[in-house]
């Protein structure tokens, strides 16, 4: 195996590895608007202790091995590679965020009720976007204005479901949402 091929495998597994990390976010972002007590709640807020730290390893080394592979294709002439550098920029901006928004809430118990606010599934529904948003980029190939207009296209259908999504779940009084119990660790 050559060193491309290498750089390669690490970049698909890195992709693979953060998108299982935002499916452990959005169920458990699911559970903590479900969660009936505080004891559940704070289960919630970190079900796979480490798992934020392996996303924020694995977009790092994403970003670089992503710039090493379109170093080595000659692609930084295209469009497409600069779009995709500002999307792993926005994702991890928007990861940041999410990530300290979840750490005050489980330092401080009295915030738990903001586990309600829109932002963290919108977060998590426009950083889906910018992930499906990258991948086509990857595929397509395209040129500034269709990478651009890829990039803005995911981005708002992907904020627009997640908004209405968040809406309707606040809507749902608490006698709709069933009580969830806390796993056993």
């Amino acid at each position: 195996m050559d060193l491309f091929s290498a750089v390669l495998y690490i970049h698909v597994i890195t992709t693979l590895v953060l998108v299982a990390a935002m499916s452990v976010e959005g169920f458990a972002l699911r559970q903590l608007r479900r969660a009936s007590e505080k004891s559940n709640t704070l289960y919630w807020l970190d079900p796979l202790p480490g798992m934020r730290p392996l996303a924020s390893i694995c977009l790092l080394i994403l970003l670089l091995s992503g710039g090493f592979l379109a170093d080595r294709a000659s692609l930084w002439k295209l469009a497409w590679p600069k779009i995709a550098v500002v999307i792993v920029i926005a994702f991890g901006a928007l990861a940041g965020i999410s990530s300290r928004r979840m750490r005050r809430m489980r330092q401080d118990p009295a915030l738990t009720e903001k586990v309600r606010s829109p932002f963290l599934s919108i977060s998590l529904g426009v950083r889906t976007g910018l992930v499906l948003a990258a991948v086509l980029l990857m595929t397509a190939q395209p040129g500034l204005v269709g990478s651009s207009v890829a990039l803005v296209v995911f981005v708002i259908v992907f904020w627009a479901v997640a908004a209405f999504k968040s809406s309707a779940e606040r809507q749902r009084s608490p006698a709709q949402t069933p009580e969830l119990d806390r796993p056993a660790r």
